[in-house]
């Protein structure tokens, strides 16, 4: 599986630089900076996201003088947190994002990108409380279920408690009516 990645990956570098030229730059003359880019672009145009990920965080990782660093950074960022994307993880986007919030943006993008890191950070915390809530509800079923199965266990010992009680006031009335004969069998002797 890596190795077929790893191969559509050459050869989209391959016909990436047979077919795309930019303007007076033969694909020779191109720095890896540069086909990396061209490579993660064509991975992310054929929604191959995972790939074009891994490229772009390896230009932003790897060549962080280039020319493209600050459109590396800013598209790996948006690719982790696309939920579509096999590799989705708020966890490294924000890495990504917070990478990008070094770099001089104009303030109208820092403006956007502080909102959405602090929605990100409001998100992971209800969340987490959603989670909480869901474990003390899941908690609270498991004891109302053992209370009901105890409950079912006590009303069951109770009616053989009161069908044991009919039982022995039964037998107490048919003593009594015995005791009751017998005195008067004394008493007519």
């Amino acid at each position: 599986m890596r190795n077929t990645v790893w191969q559509l990956a050459f050869l989209a570098l391959m016909l990436g630089g047979c077919s795309v030229q930019e303007a007076g730059q033969e694909p020779a003359e191109r720095s890896p900076a540069d086909r990396h880019m061209l490579l993660a672009e064509t991975l992310e145009r054929q929604s191959l996201l995972r790939e074009a990920t891994f490229e772009y965080t390896l230009v932003a990782e790897l060549y962080p003088t280039s020319d493209h660093f600050s459109t590396a950074v800013r598209r790996a960022a948006l690719l982790f947190s696309n939920p579509s994307n096999p590799v989705y993880s708020d966890t490294a986007a924000t890495f990504w994002f917070d990478q990008y919030l070094k770099l001089t943006l104009p303030f109208e993008e820092r403006e956007l990108l502080t909102r959405y890191l602090t929605e990100q950070k409001f998100v992971k915390l209800l969340q987490a409380d959603i989670g909480r809530r869901s474990f003390i509800a899941d908690s609270l079923q498991t004891v109302i279920r053992r209370q009901a199965a105890d409950q079912g266990g006590r009303s069951r010992r109770i009616q053989e408690l009161e069908a044991e009680l009919a039982r022995v006031s039964q037998e107490l009335k048919r003593l009594r009516e015995v005791d009751i004969q017998m005195q008067r069998n004394r008493g007519v002797k």
